[in-house]
Parts: structure tokens; C-alpha cells; sequence
């Protein structure tokens, strides 16, 4: 069982009282009251109960040496929580035009109508949740629609790698995903063989193109990199290097109000916006590269 003990004081008290809880405690956490600055809520938490007749003692003779206004302390159970459940709250399924995103927690039947990925929440990005991902969804979906056939994708800062897999599921080809992050490599590699798509799927570590490997794989006629404006802006001279004539990239990570600035970056290299996926605040764009 958990407990916790609640007080508020003048930020500058709050040092004074920690000494008096002593290490006993499992941690402390402090929170600046709304509206008033000098005064703050203190929460402690305590793997037993501690003695709340002592502490106020301990506290009303602390207060009175500094002549300060001795705290009000307040002491509860912590409610027990069922984190699985909580999980599956926070990250329930997601159908996303024909694609449908779940966690290793569903219990429910799989929709046999639509493309489905097995991916659980992680520090990688991109489990489905955000507007970015979603937007780079419905534009490879609507590319299939339009009879668009890649051959040689390539998903750049793929994060879980629910992209390059949507690419190989989608279009049925082999493709390559790539991350500057190790841990993002790891994930994505863990995704790409729990999604049975080892054959089609390689993941690599690289730094945008630096990666000798994907330099030699280039030309890619398909290309999504979910990152951010500032990188891709960086990017689209090496965008420009390793697409293909009439290749497709599809740029995401970016706040509407950043979309100008990164489509002129790539229109400098040839590149046209062919489409673009505004979701919330966010934006996706789609651009082929025309020279």
C-alpha cells in the first residue's frame, strides 16, 4: 500500500520540512499553487503509514523556532491502480483510413478488412496517436488509390517504423527505414519481426543519408520522413540527391504555420506539392520531385 502526505507552505519553508521527513519516504513532489506564486503543495509518498501525530508535532515545533505558520498535514491511501488497464485506456486501437493500429493489450478481434499493426506504446515515436503519423497515413493510402507503385521506399526517422511498414504492407514491395536513434532502430526492428515483415522490412542506423548503405540504395521513388521542419528543410539538398525523377516524398512533423517555409525549401530543388493533410495544427505534405 501507498500513502501520501499533503501540506502546503511558502516556497521558502520547504526545505525546512523535507529535513524533518528525513529519506524514509519513497519521493517528494512540489507544485506551485495557481494564482499564488510564494505558496506551494507538497505531496510525499510512503510505502507504510507514517506516524501523522508525530509529524505534527515535529512540524508545529519547527514552525515556531522560525516563527512560521505551521502547515496543515494531511495523510491518505493511495488508490490502488490496474496499469494495464490504464494503458489500454491511453492507447486504445486507432483506424486510420484502412489501416488499423493495436497494442500487444487488445483482446478484441482484429478487423479483417483493413491493414493491421501490432505496435506498443514506446519512447519511439510514432505508435499512430499523433496527427503527423495519421497524416502520413492517409497520404500513402490515397497514393495506392491513385495506382502509384513504388519500388524502392524508404521511410527516414522511422521511430516505431509503422510508416515503412504501412509502405511494404500497402504496395506489397520490400522497402528500408532508417533512424539516427539506436533505441528507434531497436523498436522498429522489434515491430518489423512481430509483424511478420522480416522478408520485406531492413532497418538501419543513419544520420538522414549519411549511412553508406542507403546512399548506395538510392534512388528511392518513395520516400516519408515524420520528423521535424527544421531537419527537413536541412534535408531537401540530399532529398534532391537520392529521389528519383517523379519520386514521391512525403514530409511530416511540421506545425502548419512551418509548412511555407519547408515546401520552399524543397520547390528550390525541384520539387512540386502535389497534396497536403492538415490535421489539427499539424501538416503533412506530399511532394514529387519533377526534374
Amino acid at each position: 500500500m501507498l500513502y501520501k502526505l499533503e501540506f502546503c507552505c511558502h516556497k521558502t519553508h520547504i526545505p525546512l520540512f523535507e529535513e524533518i521527513l528525513g529519506d524514509e519516504h519513497l519521493g517528494v513532489s512540489t507544485f506551485e499553487q495557481k494564482g499564488n506564486p510564494d505558496q506551494w503543495n507538497i505531496e510525499v509518498l510512503f510505502d507504510f503509514s507514517p506516524n501523522l501525530q508525530v509529524l505534527n508535532y515535529l512540524f508545529k515545533e519547527a514552525a515556531a523556532k522560525q516563527e512560521i505558520e505551521e502547515p496543515y498535514l494531511s495523510l491518505s491511501l493511495v488508490p490502488e491502480i490496474d496499469w494495464l488497464s490504464e494503458n489500454r485506456k491511453a492507447f486504445p486501437p486507432l483506424t486510420i483510413g484502412n489501416f488499423y493500429v493495436y497494442g500487444s493489450h487488445h483482446e478484441e478481434t482484429i478487423p479483417q478488412d483493413k491493414i493491421s499493426f501490432k505496435i506498443d506504446a514506446a519512447t519511439a515515436f510514432g505508435t499512430g496517436q499523433h496527427a503527423t503519423t495519421q497524416g502520413c497515413l492517409l497520404a500513402l493510402e490515397k497514393l495506392k488509390k491513385e495506382g502509384y507503385a513504388p519500388l524502392n521506399p524508404l521511410d527516414l526517422g522511422c521511430g516505431t517504423g509503422i510508416l515503412g511498414m504501412a509502405i511494404a504492407r500497402l504496395f506489397t514491395v520490400n522497402g528500408t527505414m532508417s533512424d539516427n536513434d539506436i533505441e528507434a532502430v531497436e523498436k522498429a526492428t522489434s515491430n518489423v519481426l512481430e509483424n511478420d515483415l522480416k522478408s520485406q522490412i531492413t532497418c538501419y542506423l543513419s544520420e538522414g543519408f549519411q549511412s553508406e548503405i542507403l546512399k548506395n540504395k538510392a534512388p528511392y521513388d518513395l520516400v516519408t520522413a515524420n520528423i521535424l521542419a527544421d531537419p527537413l528543410i536541412q534535408l531537401a539538398s540530399d532529398m534532391n540527391q537520392y529521389v528519383s525523377k517523379d519520386g514521391i516524398v512525403i514530409l511530416s512533423g511540421l506545425l502548419a504555420t512551418q509548412a511555407e517555409a519547408v515546401g520552399k525549401a524543397y520547390e528550390s530543388f525541384s520539387f512540386k506539392e502535389i497534396d497536403r493533410y492538415p490535421i489539427d495544427e499539424w501538416m503533412t505534405l506530399v511532394l514529387m520531385k519533377t526534374q
